[in-house]
């Protein structure tokens, strides 16, 4: 089966109602649990590809394991590259043959955003892929901020307008509350943001930083326009504890299959578990 965009799967589910996962993997055991995940709820999937993983196992090499198993699986998925840090980058993406990239320029002042995202959008657009960019800064607002330093931290309603307008990006990363890895306390979502935010922008909004989010708050974001929403850290986290169980049972194994195996099935069951809850309802 051929690979989709993610702006196709996206829309797909807010038709119904619902929001596309977006996994972060990074060897052949991430890919297969993806894959059997999608495979067994019969949902569409993103796989999603950050320059570390690309620099541990290889951006071809992670690429093509991804194409064999869309093609093995049966399966209707999107290969995207997530936090892409350069021009370059996603230029490399794009001829490998990804369908859908983020350039990531939260961290620059808005014009410069502005300017690289507008070009990458144009890049992915070009070869009928999706293009997602982010506005507003992750890091950090997970820990008690004061309002002066929310609104420096979260995205404004009215620049996320001017962004989208100008960059003609399909997705639009926002900051509301959410945070990469798992949060020190209770995260706090500025819904109200998320609904404003909604209300003045068309493009299709992603959510950065969901583990460790409750699933009411999650399903609460989807309701209120979240589209896709991005799984890394619980999804990592998986792995590690289905092999530590493993070799806490076994420990003079030598069988490093089946200690990864346990794994990949521990990130199998975490990929049903979010794409369950990211269907409201079923």
């Amino acid at each position: 089966m051929p690979k989709v965009t993610s702006l196709e799967l996206i829309q797909e589910a807010r038709s119904k109602g619902h929001a596309t996962g977006a996994f972060n993997v990074y060897n052949l055991e991430s890919i297969q649990a993806v894959s059997e995940g999608a495979k067994d709820t019969n949902v569409g999937v993103i796989f999603q590809l950050t320059k570390s993983a690309a620099e541990y196992g290889g951006l071809k090499n992670i690429y093509d394991l991804i194409m064999n198993c869309i093609d093995i699986y049966g399966i209707r998925a999107a290969i995207h590259l997530d936090h892409g840090p350069t021009i370059d980058m996603v230029d490399e993406c794009l001829e490998i043959g990804f369908s859908s990239v983020m350039y990531d320029g939260s961290a620059l002042p808005f014009d410069e955003n502005v300017e690289k995202s507008t070009i990458c959008a144009q890049k992915a657009h070009a070869v009928n892929a999706t293009s997602e960019a982010e506005l507003g800064k992750l890091v950090g607002v997970e820990d008690d901020v004061s309002v002066d330093e929310k609104e420096a931290y979260y995205t404004d309603p009215k620049d996320a307008l001017k962004f989208v307008e100008a960059t003609k990006i399909d997705l639009l990363a926002v900051a509301i509350g959410n945070a990469h890895g798992f949060y020190k306390g209770e995260p706090h979502i500025d819904f109200d943001r998320l609904a404003e935010i909604r209300d003045i922008v068309d493009t299709a909004i992603v959510l950065h930083g969901a583990s460790g989010i409750p699933d009411d708050a999650i399903q609460k974001a989807i309701s209120l326009g979240i589209g896709k929403i991005n799984i890394d850290t619980e999804f990592r986290y998986a792995l590690m504890r289905g092999v530590e169980d493993y070799l806490k049972a076994n420990p003079d194994t030598a069988q490093a299959r089946k200690a990864l195996s346990d794994g990949r099935e521990r990130m199998k069951q975490k990929v049903i578990e979010k794409i369950n809850l990211f269907r409201p309802g079923v």
